[in-house]
């Protein structure tokens, strides 16, 4: 064996090793990340050693079942590195026998695509045992990274085309200029080193090529993720703000009130009768416009529901509310309510705004708790245009993600359906766990019956 074919075989099985990790990566969503990477790889090298050591054992062999048990050896190989990841049985087993099935189209592809060249060049190509085992690592590169570039849109709306056009573009050109080298006699060692060494140039460029715009994918996914990090706590902050300035309301009424009771009681001792009337309901109407008008005792549904409803009737949008709640059945905190009800109140509230009149423009807002849990209810009209998409959420916004992530991490959950022409959220957070532990849970009721812009009940 030459050295240029030993050279080779090594690159070949480095670039065996990169793919099998790329195509991993693509299907498991995490490796165990206690291993480190000088250990974690020895495992692909050994598949490597093993696999080369088989393919020559049975190379010997004149049966014909030594075909059949290369795959099988070979497909139970590459079981046993899905261990070095999470995951379950199911999908280890898928993506052993489909790296197996993609090597096979691999080869199969690579022996269509010379068969319909000219017969001259095809002659020359499928002589050249070194050029044939490359161009068919590279068509299964290329079948590799397309799996990858599907796996990777339905996760990650951020892929674009120009992405995997790229990514793409650069085995498919590899193919092109693999076809195009000549066939050199075995007497001239330069020219078949130099073949191989462009070889191996094609290859590790594919490699790195991938890496490099892997990376600069996951950059841009961390600006926008900081983007969005950005912008929800500013929106955080408003929402807290809210919070303080009613609280800071109710201060200032119970003061103003003092006041009035002092004028009241002076214009009784000057027996001023006719100036007590106009001066109560100009003060009622003051009260009504800055006190809240849902008053459950629970500051984040008093707060956020009586702005909301304040700003959509501004709007003509009619907002119903049916607030039945038990306040010590509300065991989540102030900051993790204010975001789901905040978001919930904000993006229905920006679903309504842009339908366009004369239709209906309406936000129903259901909260109410059981000894088990508290529900949180919105539905709103919507325009329909903007679900021929199919993609429900594009409604509601990236705000859902955090309604969803807080419900999970208070145990509850969020869910989202249109029904009847209205867009539903429901939230349901658990209470009273420990008493309830062990017990079977009932099933949230969503409640039919609303009060149109009437306070709330407790």
């Amino acid at each position: 064996m030459t050295f240029n074919i030993i050279i080779f075989n090594i690159f070949i099985c480095t670039f065996d090793i990169a793919i099998l990790i790329i195509f991993y990566n693509s299907i498991f969503t995490q490796r165990y990340e206690k291993i480190p990477f000088l250990i974690f790889i020895i495992p692909f090298i050994l598949e490597q050693l093993i696999g080369y050591y088989i393919s020559n054992l049975f190379s010997l062999s004149t049966g014909d079942n030594s075909i059949y048990m290369i795959s099988i050896i070979s497909t139970l190989n590459v079981f046993c590195l899905t261990f070095l990841y999470k995951s379950t049985f199911k999908i280890r087993i898928f993506a052993a026998f489909s790296y197996q099935i993609l090597c096979s189209l691999a080869e199969a592809s690579i022996y269509i695509i010379f068969s319909l060249l000219p017969p001259k060049t095809s002659k020359l190509l499928f002589s050249n045992n070194t050029l044939c085992l490359a161009a068919s690592k590279i068509i299964l590169f290329i079948l590799i990274i397309t799996a990858t570039l599907i796996l990777k849109k339905k996760r990650n709306q951020l892929l674009s085309t120009p992405y995997s056009f790229l990514v793409l573009f650069m085995p498919i050109l590899s193919i092109f200029i693999l076809i195009t080298i000549p066939d050199v006699p075995q007497s001239v060692i330069f020219h078949k080193l130099s073949d191989t060494i462009i070889i191996i140039g094609l290859m590790a460029a594919n490699i790195i090529n991938y890496f490099l715009l892997d990376n600069i994918l996951k950059v841009n996914e961390l600006e926008i993720s900081k983007k969005q990090l950005k912008d929800q706590l500013e929106y955080q902050s408003k929402k807290y703000l809210l919070l303080s300035t009613t609280y800071k309301n109710s201060r200032s009424i119970i003061h103003d009130t003092k006041k009035h009771y002092h004028y009241i009681i002076d214009c009784l001792h000057k027996q001023n009768y006719d100036e007590i009337e106009g001066y109560l309901k100009n003060s009622i109407n003051e009260m009504e416009y800055t006190f809240n008008r849902i008053n459950t005792g629970n500051l984040v549904i008093d707060a956020f529901v009586s702005n909301h409803q304040m700003v959509a009737e501004q709007n003509n949008i009619i907002f119903k509310t049916n607030i039945q709640v038990d306040l010590d059945n509300i065991q989540i905190e102030d900051y993790d309510f204010s975001i789901i009800l905040g978001n919930l109140l904000d993006n229905s509230y920006s679903a309504c705004s842009k339908i366009m009149a004369p239709k209906r423009r309406e936000i129903d807002v259901e909260i109410y708790t059981t000894d088990r849990e508290l529900v949180i209810h919105l539905s709103n009209t919507f325009n329909s245009d903007s679900t021929k998409s199919g993609e429900h959420e594009i409604l509601h916004g990236f705000g859902t993600e955090n309604v969803n992530n807080i419900a999970i991490q208070n145990h509850g959950s969020y869910s989202s359906f249109i029904d009847k022409n209205m867009y539903h959220a429901v939230v349901t957070i658990p209470c009273n766990i420990d008493i309830h532990r062990g017990k079977p849970a009932d099933k949230p009721v969503i409640k039919g019956e609303v009060y149109l812009n009437e306070p709330s009940h407790n």
